[in-house]
């Protein structure tokens, strides 16, 4: 079974061997892999290309994403939520 970690420690999540976390935003939960290192290739793909847009649809899939466009989240709530992500990841950001 899947062990699902919480967003405020990547440090401790990655020591025991957590493989997804959830992240609140917005009043909803999503769920992402705990450490970039299991993020899906296209993910890398889509930030080399400098699309952090691309890269969070395929980081949260399409279930999630298609969720998370329904909250008709703004510009400024993408950056936050991309934000709030990548820092419950353990990275600077998703890209930009």
């Amino acid at each position: 079974m899947a062990k699902t970690g919480s967003a405020d420690s990547p440090a401790r999540n990655e020591a025991e061997g957590v493989e997804t976390i959830v992240v609140e935003y917005g009043g909803q939960s999503y769920t992402v892999p705990a450490s970039n290192d299991d993020f899906p290739m296209l993910f890398t793909e889509a930030i080399l290309r400098g699309n952090p847009i691309d890269a969070l649809r395929v980081l949260l899939g399409g279930e999630q994403w298609v969720r998370y466009l329904g909250t008709e989240p703004t510009n400024k709530q993408f950056e936050e939520f991309s934000n709030v992500i990548a820092k419950a990841t353990g990275m600077d950001s998703l890209g930009k």
